[in-house]
């Protein structure tokens, strides 16, 4: 296995520094390292003066392992996205969703957007239609984040296999439903089918949408330096959990998010992707 280099704010064991070690690549499935625009990442601090009890993280590389346990146990994620850093969780833990709102000083009534590996996982949390499946197969993956009517969540299991209204009970299929901020007052959700390998990587290995905002302050700019992160939130209250830092990441559009109501499109924020059906 290859060795991570961790640049961390806690220790870690040598058990936990071993682990897949995950580039970002670009979208033609190239290495991130030799992708323009792409800096080395800085060394960050890896202490903090005081007697804080709260800190963050921040990893040089990606143990993928590590990163899918502390998803799955409610922690927080600063990562890069295909347009700039994002922050994001287990898009079905409530209490994470939540720590995503304190950490942007979002306003509740603004649902966040999630992410998936494939299109299957997506049919899975939305109402399915000939418009989405046109747009899907034309778009997806790529920076085409859409807007729609999430299916009730006693069709929304994660699993195939618990498909099954009988193998669990009507508390335990909500539970794992989408947490309330990413499904809106509407009933809708903003899904993308991410193109980055990174992502489809840990989403594969969650097996469930993970929130995928931009890691900044609610209405501030995108944030493509992990330097800046860093910086933006260090002296907040409620801050990440974890940094993925990969440095300055070239900037590009941010993604398009269209409203898909039956066979009516409306664009919601034009990005890098022009949609024409």
């Amino acid at each position: 296995m290859d060795k991570t280099i961790n640049y961390c704010l806690l220790p870690l064991s040598k058990g936990e520094l071993e682990g897949v070690c995950l580039p970002v690549s670009t979208r033609d499935g190239s290495n991130g390292s030799s992708r323009k625009g792409r800096q080395t990442p800085p060394n960050l601090p890896l202490e903090r003066g005081g007697s804080e009890k709260y800190c963050m993280k921040i990893l040089s590389e990606c143990n993928l392992s590590e990163i899918v346990f502390e998803i799955l146990n409610g922690k927080t994620l600063v990562f890069p996205t295909e347009t700039s850093y994002g922050l994001g969780c287990d898009a079905t833990n409530q209490s994470a969703v939540d720590k995503i709102f304190k950490i942007k000083g979002r306003k509740s009534d603004k649902p966040l957007l999630v992410v998936v590996p494939t299109v299957e996982m997506a049919k899975k949390f939305l109402v399915w239609n000939d418009t989405l499946d046109e747009l899907s197969k034309k778009y997806w993956p790529g920076a085409l984040t859409i807007v729609g009517e999430v299916l009730p969540l006693s069709n929304s299991l994660l699993c195939e296999g618990e498909r099954d209204a009988t193998l669990a009970s009507a508390e335990e299929r909500a539970g794992r439903g989408l947490a309330r901020g990413v499904i809106a007052n509407d009933n809708t959700v903003a899904i993308r089918v991410t193109s980055l390998p990174l992502l489809v990587s840990i989403t594969e290995k969650i097996g469930r949408p993970l929130v995928a905002t931009s890691a900044n302050i609610s209405d501030a700019g995108e944030i493509y330096d992990a330097e800046k992160i860093y910086q933006t939130f260090e002296s907040r209250p409620d801050q990440p959990d974890f940094i993925l830092n990969y440095g300055t990441l070239p900037v590009h559009p941010p993604t398009t998010i269209i409203r898909v109501n039956h066979d009516k499109i409306e664009v919601l924020r034009q990005g890098e992707v022009a949609v024409e059906l």
